[in-house]
């Protein structure tokens, strides 16, 4: 009878998963944050109690979506790789779509009942914040601080 050995193959069948989950678990943060710039500041009305729970929300959406980035990785790989070109997409953004998709998900799962109940109670009734110039305009280059 042979003796039960260890297979020698599983360092390299759990080094592929653990890399897999690291890109993701590295890309959210980064799509965390370029979600919260695009968001409605502060200056537009939205008060800290509403854009606190939509963070935190895109924070739990992302990591949702850099777990549900391994298995994508096996197809958005090499779409990523066939599309860099011909779509004008990076292949970052195939490779990460489930973190972008889990962490905008989570940012209106979590902040749109918040900004829904202070568009009822206060937005609604109150005057509208004043416009941002363009960014475009040379007003609205200086109202940003871009001036020479």
């Amino acid at each position: 009878m042979r003796p039960m050995t260890r297979c020698r193959t599983w360092p390299l069948r759990a080094t592929l998963p653990l890399a897999i989950a690291a890109m993701g678990a590295c890309s959210f943060p980064t799509v965390v944050e370029r979600i919260g710039a695009e968001s409605p500041r502060a200056e537009l009305g939205r008060p800290g109690w509403v854009r606190a729970p939509a963070s935190a929300g895109a924070w739990v959406g992302g990591a949702v979506g850099a777990v549900a980035a391994i298995p994508f990785a096996i197809v958005g790989w090499p779409l990523g790789w066939l599309a860099e070109d011909g779509l004008g997409k990076t292949r970052e953004e195939f490779t990460y779509a489930p973190v972008s998709v889990g962490a905008a998900t989570g940012q209106f799962l979590f902040g749109a009942p918040f900004d829904g109940i202070d568009w009822v109670f206060r937005r609604a009734w109150t005057e509208a914040p004043p416009a941002l110039p363009e960014s475009g305009s040379p007003a609205g280059a200086a109202a940003r601080g871009a001036g020479s």
